[in-house]
Parts: structure tokens; C-alpha cells; sequence
């Protein structure tokens, strides 16, 4: 799992070439299995800023045809030329945000379901006398002191999320 989530975030933030084979939300679908990531909104938005990102990076603010194509714009015997002001950098900055933070819920779910399912039946793997230390390792990585300012989220402690996730699992 450690390498398939540094390879997405590779993907997101680098932009690498699994990003541009499969786009992000397939590469999680093939990548984690997650099928219902394939029809999202969401993605689907920062599937649309990474083809305008690649105009600006890699072909001086010129929208090329494969860009143009996977954004829907007909042809055109004229340059596009993406031009972003600070509203639109905005947008995206919010759009980049709201993709972590909802790719950082998918992955906790995810790995909270390996914990309080998959990995305590694997018998060679799983010791009940590190329940709280895997658990610990779990919430220290998607626990962030930046998102507690949430008021829903600050009332949410490592204590209570495991409780919570015991009850949801009938542990």
C-alpha cells in the first residue's frame, strides 16, 4: 500500500506519466480498486486543470489538440492560449485542496477497513497487542493540526475515531 500512495501522490503532484496514461481517478480505480471513484465530479475537475496546467508548463500557455480534446474544446485554426488570472489561481489552488483532502478520506477509509478487517485476519501480520500502535500509525498519518480549525473534525480525537471505527467494525 505505502508504494501505491506515494505513487499517487507522485501522480498528483508531479504530474507523472501514470497520470497522463490512465488519468488520476483511473489509476486509483486500477491501482486500489476504488470503482467509485470513475464518475466524480471532482476529479473530473482536476482531470480539467491538469490539462490546462500541461498547456502552461510544457507548450508556452499553448492549449495543444490532445489537451484541447480531453477538455472538450473544438478545433480551431487559431492558438489557444490559456491565460490565468488570480481569481482562476484561486480556483484551482481550491480545486487542488478540496482533491487532497478528499483523496486523504478515501485513503484513511480505506486503510481503517484494512485495520479493522483485512490485516486482523492475517495471522502472520496481525498482533492484538499493537492494535492502538497500527491504529496510532493510521491516524498520525491522515490526522492533520490544519484541518482541526474544522469545527466538526476538532471534536474528532484519535480516541474517539477508534471507538467509533470498533463500533462501525463490531470489534
Amino acid at each position: 500500500m505505502a508504494e501505491h500512495g506515494f505513487l499517487a501522490c507522485r501522480t498528483v503532484v508531479r504530474g507523472d506519466n501514470r497520470r497522463e496514461e490512465w488519468g488520476l481517478k483511473e489509476y486509483c480505480s486500477k491501482v486500489i480498486s476504488w470503482k467509485r471513484l470513475r464518475k466524480n465530479e471532482l476529479l473530473d475537475e482536476f482531470d480539467k486543470l491538469c490539462q490546462i496546467r500541461h498547456a502552461i508548463v510544457h507548450s508556452s500557455r499553448i492549449l495543444a489538440g490532445k489537451n484541447a480534446v480531453r477538455l472538450n474544446i473544438p478545433p480551431s485554426s487559431h492558438k489557444v492560449l490559456v491565460k490565468t488570472g488570480y481569481a482562476q489561481l484561486q480556483e484551482c489552488a481550491s480545486i487542488c485542496t478540496s482533491c487532497v483532502m478528499a483523496m486523504n478520506l478515501k485513503l484513511f477509509e480505506e486503510m481503517i477497513t484494512r485495520w479493522a478487517i483485512h490485516w486482523r485476519k492475517t495471522d502472520d501480520f496481525w498482533n492484538s497487542i499493537d492494535e492502538n500502535h497500527s491504529f496510532t500509525g493510521i491516524w498520525d498519518v491522515f490526522s492533520s493540526e490544519i484541518d482541526r480549525t474544522d469545527v466538526q473534525l476538532a471534536e474528532m480525537t484519535k480516541t474517539k475515531c477508534k471507538n467509533a471505527v470498533k463500533k462501525e467494525f463490531h470489534i
